[in-house]
């Protein structure tokens, strides 16, 4: 497919699609059928403890990336093969891809928290952040609610658009498929509590591993050209994300939240609960000052630019080196 490495995969493309369009409906959302395929896959395979959890878990992982895998291998061949057109068949795998991102959904769902707490409406802030959030919200002050919009849109920033731009810039539509499938089944069972800690010991070990390197390649790079963009503090978020990203709990998420904190010039990290679980998390940039709701706007900026960074650099080097 000499011509399908060039030409028939553009990440810019990927996400305007997604800016445009936004997340399908449920029942046409791959991400969903993920969702679905996962659970009726742990029905199947749960083990609570031990070395056969562990066998189990690996064993889900394993069916669930070859399956989405295989999804994205016939797909792309598909295009590849039917529409002969070069551009029009690059259109077509962008907007495959672009079901893979979630840019304009993240916006969607962290600027409703923003405005209802600029107009004082914490009852109702705390609702839209339980729709983005898996940590308890009904208890949270303005500073906490604005801390957990800001750590979302960080993280997200990595798993819920540059990983998945960067695999499909690497292994077109298959590697997107697989990122998505492994980073969905983290988020369902990658959790270190009584059950799911070794079966779900896999899935958030391979999670973190798909996650590696496009957090060290891209993350504060782009963070710090977004940040001067959008009048950040772009140095802040460089030392900042240097020097603390090692003290986050994830091996991953650190070197974003710590950047984030930076260009922002806040502290994050803290206290959460989840399930009246209670969850500490170690702070980051602190002694800085707490998260306000201002820091939301800022950080949705950062998002947005840094994106289309990294979008382009990767569109770049697939142009430079295929």
């Amino acid at each position: 497919m000499k011509r399908g490495r060039k030409t028939l995969i553009s990440c810019c493309l990927s996400l305007f699609f997604d800016l445009l369009v936004g997340e399908p409906p449920a029942r046409l959302h791959p991400t969903v059928w993920m969702g679905r395929m996962a659970s009726l896959l742990e029905k199947i395979l749960y083990a609570k403890t031990g070395f056969p959890a562990k066998i189990a878990g690996v064993l889900l992982v394993f069916l669930m990336l070859a399956f989405w895998g295989g999804i994205g291998w016939a797909l792309q061949s598909l295009i590849c093969k039917f529409i002969p057109n070069p551009l029009l068949a690059t259109l077509a795998l962008s907007a495959a891809a672009s079901l893979t991102i979630s840019l304009r959904s993240l916006q969607e769902h962290v600027l409703p928290v923003l405005r209802q707490l600029v107009s004082f409406h914490i009852c109702e802030a705390r609702k839209r952040l339980s729709m983005l959030v898996g940590r308890d919200t009904a208890t949270l002050s303005r500073q906490e609610i604005s801390r957990a919009s800001v750590e979302t849109l960080a993280e997200s920033l990595g798993d819920g658009i540059i990983s998945p731009l960067f695999f499909f810039a690497v292994f077109g539509l298959p590697g997107a498929f697989v990122y998505r499938a492994a980073n969905t089944l983290d988020s369902m069972i990658g959790h270190k509590d009584e059950k799911y800690l070794c079966f779900g010991w896999a899935a958030a070990r391979f999670d973190d591993l798909l996650n590696y390197l496009p957090a060290r390649l891209f993350a504060i790079p782009c963070i710090c050209l977004a940040a001067l963009l959008v009048r950040a503090n772009a140095g802040a978020a460089a030392s900042t994300g240097f020097r603390e990203h090692s003290r986050h709990k994830s091996p991953n998420a650190g070197w974003y939240e710590a950047a984030f904190a930076g260009a922002c010039g806040i502290r994050l990290g803290g206290t959460n609960y989840y399930e009246g679980e209670k969850s500490e998390y170690p702070i980051l940039n602190f002694p800085a000052r707490k998260a306000r709701p201002k820091n939301i706007l800022t950080a949705s900026r950062l998002v947005i630019v840094a994106s289309i960074a990294v979008a382009a650099v990767l569109d770049l080097l697939r142009y430079l080196l295929f």
